[in-house]
């Protein structure tokens, strides 16, 4: 196991995180009058002493061609812990939060995978140097799950990021130039999309801190936070579709933006399937609504099927919610948008993926002498890959009857009903509205835990338990 690299990256990461604070900081002396600086002081010098002493005590060159595969995932698991870690420091220096590190950790974790959980009554009450923290989180999160689903898992060649090596990086499990040009691609078009974002919705009169907090969470799907200038159709409008934008699958986009697009790139199967399901899923509720004689809205409908379709857990703005509207939601959130956006959930590739190995099944079951594969996108399904779609879905499953289990011995007070809700919203990343401050300290870990799993993919993780795993290639 080669610890040494390991370390020596995270060092690296440690001094990119005093980097982050020391800006932030900066920004609070200049702008602020340094009203916040024990936030950020302490944090930063922290990162800094430790980065630089793990960069220089292991020292090391790094390749990707003496890597194993589970040394990448300790190596990515890793990065997760120490980020999360060093990224909260801030917010336990926040007096107002009680100094509470589990609460710490899940602010931390909830903005790093923008899931949209929050320990905060309300975010904008915040100091600003903690809201442009919190912002600077979220962007970074986004940005960097994808650049690591590309670069990092699909040298594993495990779990559902397979789908990454088999359209876009190739055989090789090395990193090549396509694929370093693929992550530099999607942080652009990402970065532009939230410019974009923010440049809208300041047109539109929302001041320019609330633009950046509502713009870069809804296209990074970390959630939207309800401020008085929310109110116009025209912003709701701007933040839905933002939303929507951030589950779509952002390489189809980039490749028609190229000059060797062609007309069959705008009907990708997942996008398409994306798409019925966000009109599909805003006919039925707003045909609820209408039905049961309540009062309807059409940008609040839309902006609550934006939010469940993106998994961005934005505040519910329907005023007259059933039982119905509610599942409905609750579906969508958990299928979750495209592969490739920073959107959370199941994602729609699983499904087709599951539908078609079943059909093929079923197929096979009824006419033995029938031979046939499955299909994805017109290319034959692997076993490797059928294997890790299946295998994704019995992880997914034991995952959250675990941490069911376990927070109903941490919180024996808690109904089954909010912590099932809050298990499934941590591992979907879908930050569904629940009171996270009602639950114990050693709950919120096992939420900060399920996020970073459903980030990661299940099965990268479950595959740290397994001893054959570890064994020397």
């Amino acid at each position: 196991m080669n610890i040494k690299l390991i370390t020596f990256i995270n060092g690296l990461i440690l001094f990119g995180i005093f980097c982050a604070m020391a800006s932030v900081l900066c920004i609070d002396l200049i702008f602020f009058n340094g009203y916040n600086v024990e936030l950020f002081l302490p944090p930063s010098l922290f990162c800094l002493f430790f980065g630089v002493l793990f960069a220089i005590l292991f020292k090391t060159k790094i390749s990707s061609s003496n890597i194993s595969r589970s040394e990448i995932i300790l190596l990515v698991i890793s990065i997760w812990l120490t980020i999360s870690i060093s990224s909260s420091l801030p917010f336990y220096n926040y007096v107002t939060f009680n100094k509470s590190f589990a609460s710490s950790i899940l602010e931390s974790v909830s903005c790093i995978t923008t899931t949209g959980f929050t320990i905060y009554d309300n975010i904008t009450s915040l100091p600003i140097s903690l809201q442009i923290w919190r912002l600077f989180l979220n962007v970074i999160g986004g940005a960097g799950i994808i650049a690591i689903a590309i670069v990092a898992l699909p040298m594993m060649r495990v779990g559902g990021m397979q789908l990454f090596r088999v359209e876009n990086s190739g055989q090789s499990g090395h990193i090549s130039n396509k694929t370093s040009k693929m992550a530099a691609s999607f942080i652009g078009f990402y970065l532009s999309a939230i410019f974009i974002a923010i440049s809208l919705l300041i047109f539109c009169g929302m001041s320019p801190l609330y633009a950046a907090i509502n713009g870069i969470g809804s296209i990074s799907t970390a959630g939207c936070y309800i401020t008085p200038e929310m109110s116009t159709s025209a912003i709701k409008i701007i933040l839905s579709g933002a939303m929507i934008i951030g589950g779509i699958n952002f390489f189809d986009i980039i490749k028609l933006s190229t000059r060797h697009h062609n007309s069959q790139n705008l009907v990708h199967s997942q996008i398409k399937c994306y798409f019925s399901v966000i009109f599909f899923t805003f006919m039925i509720v707003s045909a609820s609504i209408i039905l049961n004689k309540a009062s309807y809205n059409f940008c609040n409908c839309l902006f609550d099927v934006a939010s469940a379709s993106a998994t961005a857990g934005s505040t519910p703005q329907i005023h007259d919610r059933n039982a119905f509207i509610d599942a409905a939601l609750f579906f969508v959130m958990c299928l979750g948008g495209c592969s490739g956006s920073t959107s959370g959930g199941i994602k729609i590739f699983r499904f087709q993926i599951l539908c078609s190995i079943i059909k093929n099944f079923i197929k096979k079951t009824s006419n033995r002498y029938l031979i046939s594969t499955p299909k994805y996108q017109d290319d034959n399904i692997d076993y490797n890959l059928s294997m890790s779609i299946v295998s994704y879905f019995i992880f997914l499953f034991l995952a959250i009857i675990v941490s069911i289990l376990s927070i109903c011995i941490f919180d024996a007070n808690a109904s089954i009903s909010s912590i099932s809700l809050g298990v499934i919203s941590s591992i979907f990343n879908s930050g569904q509205y629940i009171d996270v401050n009602s639950f114990t300290n050693a709950t919120k870990m096992i939420f900060a835990i399920d996020m970073m799993i459903g980030r990661l993919d299940v099965v990268p993780v479950m595959l740290l338990m397994n001893s054959e795993f570890w064994k020397k290639r």
